[in-house]
């Protein structure tokens, strides 16, 4: 049976023994594992404290190096390549360890698993609420500068999201506007009479093969065209009242399973999720529709 690691950090109580000299990961640890945690791990694991799930509770120092139900520590301080957090998160050990967090979504991205093997390596220092308000304080210039443009939000489901900050090449809106020539290009093939997304579209576009045009396939039984494929469309409402989660339903481009194309099949995602496969598909009236 595999061992299940469920790491959250509700609370940093206690410093690390041992390690109080390592300032830089102390600010690591208020800066990115804090945060990291709560974003990914909070919700299902350390918020309620009757559905601490995995028996693992890490809301302070020593109920994480207590161990849940795998019976072993959380993380070995200094040692990450030891440390089942560690391992967990990198999704190498997955014959020994559940993935974490489960959902292949979800999974950290290279720099996240770097800042957890970094706070590790360093003595996994876990501030008190006192150290964590001077850490912050004494960067608060810094860090500010540093995670970008505040973007202006319908409301999050944390005041953390809802005053979020975005660094300018990860916005689509702060990038210079430009427009991609269409015109015949010997390298590409380029064909000029084509509008520019879809001049770049059939040059890449595989011998024998083309887009099917919109209302090609039947409409379902309210008389839509083209419900499935190309992107996961978010749907209005939440999986659960006063959850997080978000639906998703249709399917993308990048979908195997037939099954989940089908309009019933719900897909269910953190609403603050972002991915290439997720978004909204435009809508279409004829002359004469309705």
């Amino acid at each position: 049976m595999k061992r299940v690691l469920i790491p959250t950090l509700a609370t940093l109580i206690g410093p690390a023994q041992g390690f109080a000299d390592a300032p830089n990961v102390e600010e690591i640890s208020v800066h990115r594992i804090a945060p990291l945690f709560h974003e990914k791990f909070l919700a299902c694991h350390g918020k309620d404290e009757a559905k601490i799930e995995g028996g693992l509770d890490m809301r302070t120092r020593a109920s994480t190096l207590k161990g849940g139900e795998s019976e072993q520590p959380g993380f070995v301080a200094g040692k990450p390549e030891e440390s089942p957090l560690y391992l967990a998160v990198s999704r190498v050990h997955q014959d020994d360890w559940e993935p974490m967090p489960p959902k292949e979504a979800d999974k950290l991205y290279a720099e996240q698993m770097g800042w957890i093997k970094e706070w590790i390596a360093g003595g996994a220092p876990w501030p008190d609420e006192a150290r964590v308000t001077e850490i912050a304080k004494a960067n608060e210039v810094k860090w500010s500068a540093e995670n970008g443009n505040p973007v202006k939000t319908v409301g999050g489901l944390s005041a953390e999201w809802t005053n979020r900050k975005y660094k300018p090449e990860g916005l689509w809106a702060y990038q210079k506007v430009a427009s991609a020539s269409a015109e015949p290009n010997g390298d590409v093939g380029l064909k000029p009479k084509l509008l520019s997304i879809d001049a770049f579209i059939s040059a890449k576009m595989p011998a024998g093969l083309q887009p099917a045009p919109a209302g090609s396939f039947a409409a379902n039984a309210l008389g839509l065209f083209d419900m499935s494929g190309n992107v996961w469309q978010w749907c209005d409402g939440l999986y659960k009242a006063g959850s997080r989660w978000g639906v998703l339903r249709g399917g993308s481009w990048g979908t195997a399973a037939r099954g989940e194309l089908r309009s019933s099949y719900r897909n269910v995602v953190d609403r603050s999720e972002r991915d290439v496969i997720y978004g909204f598909r435009c809508v279409l009236v004829p002359d004469g529709g309705r």
